[in-house]
């Protein structure tokens, strides 16, 4: 099942180490049968929702990790057929009721990853405009994108073209163990 999913999602250039595959490979349900047999259903989800926030920062459109979802379901659905004959709608119904709450999982976490780039765009246009230089500009950007990123340390660069380097503009604290 999951090399046939993985050859459909070649044929959409997914390939690899694309670490948007691995992301894509761990939301299937066949990624976490071992979960999903022990009944560990909230760490199922708790996968699909951190996949589904790399997913989103990847810049996945959702549209796309439905069609992956649908090209897995439409691997899988052969095999239970045939080896669940007696049983196959039982299958069908616990496994569209599976892919719903899949879909509600990635809804909240691709929410989550854009109401957080919303907030930090938000906040950079305030420090645009409370800025009354541009050292005290950059500053605040810096701690804007620390507490975004939850970062510990950080640094801006800029580029002088004239001279075609980078030159440091403004660090922020950078802790190590």
């Amino acid at each position: 099942i999951e090399s046939r999913w993985r050859q459909r999602r070649a044929r959409s250039g997914y390939r690899g180490q694309d670490p948007r595959l691995r992301a894509l490979a761990a939301i299937n349900p066949g990624a976490s049968a071992d979960l999903l047999a022990a009944g560990n259903l909230a760490d199922f989800f708790e996968r699909v929702e951190y996949n589904g926030r790399r997913l989103a920062k990847l810049d996945v459109p959702p549209a796309e990790v439905i069609a992956s979802l649908r090209e897995y379901e439409e691997a899988l659905v052969p095999d239970l057929r045939r080896l669940f004959p007696q049983d196959f709608s039982n299958y069908i119904w616990s496994l569209e009721h599976l892919y719903f709450c899949i879909l509600l999982t990635l809804n909240t976490a691709y929410f989550q990853v854009r109401d957080q780039e919303a907030q930090s765009f938000y906040e950079v246009f305030q420090n645009q405009l409370e800025s009354l230089s541009v050292d005290e500009l950059l500053d605040r950007v810096l701690g804007s994108l620390m507490r975004t990123f939850n970062a510990q340390g950080g640094v801006i660069l800029l580029v002088d073209p004239a001279e075609r380097r980078l030159d440091l503009a403004v660090s922020g604290p950078l802790a190590y163990d």
